[in-house]
């Protein structure tokens, strides 16, 4: 392998490691400021921290109805509210809500919700 290879070879995965960083989420902990539910059946938690998605950012994330954490997470986040206990979030998609409102979600698959220290 020729030093011109090798050094075409790292370079592009240092980059791959560079994008796939950028397009991960992190965790958010915070204290939950609102939280409630559209009469759509949307769910609505406001943090006091910025929520990264996968290319939404947002204080605010959304769950769709359908989402089978939803009551869970909601009464999560109900007692976090009125214990004033903080949260963490791991968003790891985008919702688009009924008002066109681009929001981090957790997907059926991925993401979390539950109280911290």
């Amino acid at each position: 392998m020729t030093i011109r290879r090798f050094r075409s070879i790292i370079i592009s995965t240092l980059m791959l490691s560079l994008a796939v960083a950028t397009a991960a989420s992190a965790d958010t902990r915070g204290k939950v400021r609102h939280v409630g539910t559209y009469g759509s059946g949307t769910m609505f938690v406001v943090l006091d921290k910025l929520i990264e998605g996968p290319g939404c950012v947002s204080e605010r994330f959304q769950l769709p109805k359908t989402h089978p954490q939803l009551t869970k997470w909601l009464a999560t986040a109900q007692l976090a509210f009125a214990s004033d206990a903080s949260v963490t979030v791991y968003a790891n998609g985008c919702f688009t809500d009924e008002y066109g409102a681009i929001n981090p979600t957790m997907t059926e698959t991925g993401g979390w919700f539950h109280l911290s220290r």
